[in-house]
């Protein structure tokens, strides 16, 4: 590429959920402007929810994201019922965890499969790479189908559970539907391994960058604290918002969000890098025979981690499953809240979504929400990709413009951007 000014415009990324423009600036080797703009129009989930019965916001909030709606479905029950002081029994909590555990498998494999891999291979597509690699891409659809059929085994459809409920669920699977999905993850077990180790040996970039890495601690995405790789720093979820702020950017429909003025990365890397002793045996496996070092500064391995994180939510699932089949399981049991009580109760939901920390942040006066506040993994993670792009793209200055834009899309995407997520992608101007 030439010296002196130039301009990189993506008018459109491919093979990500939504859509979003990226700016770029370059005078003489150095990257002076580096903007995403979320093109997407404004979802107004946040407006839409004030006034609105408590007890809708699961529902509703689940048609953010189709991708992702489980995770904003359990954000939201968990705001609804902090704010309300609800206790959930065991039971509601195991079957939460289990339809989490299918959403993860059945969008990581989506990504690494079908969106992220082509790329790695020289395929244009899915659609090629599936003509050249028929049987690899059954197993890997059979993947997928697991986590699409334990979504509906526990919330009644694979999109958009409609089971799930404040305190508990409308409908239990039966000891029958828990035994077969359990024989089906075990017999697609070395189908998820083998794709993660194909992840393993892909030509990533070498190229690295080191940032704040934040995510949920512990064995469990549903729990309560927040946790810093850079700082070894924990926060509980109800205090998010002392720690992260929301910014405005004319340019975009979607928020920026920072901490302390700093960018930072979610989603599988950042889990990898904050909670990495809580994976399972055979995640654990994957990981030391790979060789691939953690903490791991390259944005391009959260397509591993994804990878690993699918095998990992398998292995939970059967756990999760054998302890339900040994115990009697809990009913539904009916949620009154006293409308009269005026007084404003404030609830947050944080959980790991597939992409990132999700949170749901409500204020409930009666039964009605006063004012919602939804924090998305997409809009957490824009300004690192920022930035990142800004580090990565001097590196590719010597290449022809085709393929610095391939390099710069495969960046973008390795983060698996939920665009209309975040917007309440890629045009790059600049080369």
């Amino acid at each position: 590429m030439k010296a002196g000014k130039r301009k990189i415009t993506l008018e459109h990324l491919s093979k990500i959920e939504g859509h979003a423009k990226l700016r770029v600036k370059v005078e003489n080797g150095v990257v002076e402007e580096c903007e995403v703009q979320v093109v997407e129009g404004a979802r107004f989930f946040e407006a839409i929810l004030r006034g609105r019965k408590f007890h809708e916001a699961p529902s509703l909030t689940s048609r953010i994201c189709g991708l992702c709606s489980v995770s904003h479905t359990i954000a939201a029950l968990e705001a609804v019922e902090n704010a309300c002081n609800i206790k959930m029994n065991y039971t509601t909590m195991l079957l939460r965890e289990l339809m989490h555990a299918g959403e993860f498998i059945q969008d990581h494999t989506l990504h690494t499969c079908f969106l992220a891999l082509p790329d790695f291979l020289g395929f244009e597509n899915a659609i090629e790479m599936a003509q050249a690699n028929r049987e690899e891409t059954k197993k890997a659809l059979h993947v997928k189908k697991i986590g699409n059929d334990m979504v509906e085994m526990i919330g009644g459809r694979e999109v958009h559970p409609m089971t799930a409920l404040v305190n508990g669920f409308s409908k239990l699977p039966s000891r029958k539907e828990l035994q077969q999905m359990k024989e089906a993850l075990e017999g697609a077990k070395e189908d998820a391994m083998a794709i993660a180790k194909v992840m393993a040996q892909l030509p990533y970039p070498e190229f690295e960058r080191e940032t704040q890495y934040v995510s949920v601690v512990g064995s469990s995405y549903l729990g309560d604290l927040i946790a810093t790789c850079k700082g070894n720093e924990c926060f509980p979820q109800k205090n998010f918002a002392d720690y992260l702020d929301e910014c405005m950017n004319p340019e975009s429909t979607a928020k920026y969000v920072v901490r302390e003025n700093k960018e930072f990365m979610v989603g599988s890397l950042a889990r990898f890098n904050v909670n990495m002793q809580h994976l399972s045996k055979n995640a654990k496996k994957i990981v030391r025979e790979s060789k691939i070092k953690f903490p791991n500064y390259n944005p391009f391995y959260n397509n591993f981690a994804q990878a690993v994180e699918t095998v990992h939510c398998m292995d939970k699932a059967r756990t999760i499953i054998g302890e339900l089949e040994g115990m009697e399981m809990e009913k539904y049991e009916d949620v009154c809240i006293d409308a009269e009580d005026k007084r404003a109760k404030r609830g947050i939901g944080a959980i790991e979504a597939p992409r990132g920390t999700l949170y749901h942040d409500y204020t409930i006066s009666g039964n009605a929400i006063q004012s919602a506040n939804i924090i998305t993994p997409t809009a957490q993670n824009l300004k690192n990709i920022e930035e990142d792009v800004k580090a990565f793209l001097p590196t590719l200055l010597e290449k022809d413009k085709k393929e610095i834009i391939r390099n710069l899309e495969n960046l973008v995407r390795a983060y698996d951007p939920c665009i209309s997520c975040s917007a309440h992608f890629l045009t790059v101007e600049g080369i």
